[in-house]
């Protein structure tokens, strides 16, 4: 064990075996570090939007617009690889290797699936819902954007999940600013509520 990362609760990640090694808490290791901001925090000052917050705004449109938990969970869970790698932004994998970045996040997905003992059906691979959770993603970005960020020097190159997705997305994110007030907690006590609703059993 040459290459790891010590997490919160004392355990670690091993890159070269890609597991989860000794203690692994839902709430210090991975609603926790969750908490990190969006966009490595390029966002206008002032505002709070963490992958949290991310999340839980994808979470909830994915329920509000397919009517399945299971997605659901899946769109909660859908960047939790970044409780342990951080928020590694999209140009940046593309810079550098986006296959191999792909490839670690999956490996830390089914990680921390493994430790969790996270059900198949509530897992972001699952191929029933893997379309849903891209969609999500995809609004959340022209969203986040809008709301959150300087107007663009250059065209964001982002697909476009539809007015109807993007709609869900802006819903929630207001519900969950008019919720959870100022949200100082970074959306910590949002994540681990859906949690609890939809993935653990």
């Amino acid at each position: 064990m040459n290459n790891w990362i010590q997490l919160a609760s004392g355990g670690g990640y091993d890159f070269d075996t890609a597991e989860l090694f000794g203690p692994f808490s839902v709430e210090d290791d991975l609603a926790w570090p969750l908490t990190c901001p969006r966009y490595t925090k390029h966002t206008r000052r002032g505002v709070v939007w963490t992958v949290a917050l991310h999340s839980v705004a994808c979470a909830r449109a994915i329920i509000s617009m397919t009517g399945q938990l299971t997605a659901g969970a899946a769109g909660l869970l859908h960047d939790m690889h970044e409780a342990v790698i951080g928020d590694i932004t999209t140009p940046v994998a593309r810079h550098v290797d986006y296959a191999r970045v792909k490839a670690l996040k999956s490996q830390v997905d089914a990680a921390i699936c493994e430790k969790l003992g996270i059900p198949t059906k509530c897992r972001p691979g699952c191929s029933h819902h893997t379309g849903y959770v891209d969609l999500a993603d995809q609004a959340a970005l022209q969203i986040e954007r809008t709301l959150f960020c300087a107007p663009e020097p250059r065209q964001w190159t982002v697909p476009r999940a539809g007015i109807a997705w993007e709609r869900a997305l802006y819903k929630e994110i207001i519900r969950l600013q008019d919720n959870y007030g100022d949200m100082s907690d970074g959306g910590f006590a949002a994540f681990m509520e859906e949690y609890h609703r939809l993935v653990k059993e």
